[in-house]
């Protein structure tokens, strides 16, 4: 998989990035037809059509399973209403999904396919790719999109390098309530 620009990137195009929670921290896991998971895709869905009516108009995701693929589908879905919005896919390394259950190849390939822009940013797995995509994430952003409610990880790292960098940070709760207990 190589670099790949399919169509331009509008210059002055304000970039919104994607991070979050991976199926096993949301309280839905990996059913994302059950009634939480289909609320946090509406409340997604409503989020990312304001930031484009707010004229964020080129979408990175890192292409994870959770948010970043969840993201990136809503995206390709949103582009049908509004065409002149782009979507960078930014995988920490070039098999990032070969390991992954066939449904989230599956997802991701679509992803990929329906993107604008993919960056690679390692062609092999190495200990710190994913914290680079991260990196990479926050340092191409304007906004950086996040579904979290508190729980310690990579979700909250790259939120805190976000905020450390100047970059504005919006967040989705997976779900509606208060917080989670332990978050």
């Amino acid at each position: 998989m190589e670099n790949t620009v399919r169509r331009p990137i509008a210059e002055k195009a304000r970039r919104c990035a994607f991070t979050g929670y991976r199926p096993l921290k949301m309280p839905f896991e990996y059913d994302e037809q059950c009634d939480l998971a289909l609320d946090f895709k509406k409340r997604l869905r409503e989020t990312l059509e304001v930031l484009i009516l707010q004229g964020y108009t080129h979408m990175i995701s890192g292409g994870a399973q959770g948010m970043d693929l969840m993201a990136a589908e809503t995206v390709l879905d949103l582009r049908e209403r509004y065409p002149h919005v782009t979507l960078e896919m930014a995988v920490p390394f070039e098999a990032q999904a070969e390991k992954w259950d066939a449904d989230y190849r599956a997802r991701w390939q679509r992803c990929i396919d329906g993107a604008d822009m993919i960056t690679v940013l390692s062609h092999e797995y190495h200990r710190g790719c994913m914290y680079a995509r991260n990196r990479y994430l926050v340092t191409q952003a304007d906004l950086l999109l996040a579904c979290y409610d508190g729980l310690e990880g990579g979700t909250r790292k790259t939120i805190d390098y976000a905020r450390r960098n100047g970059v504005a940070v919006c967040t989705i709760p997976p779900v509606k309530t208060a917080k989670r207990r332990g978050a």
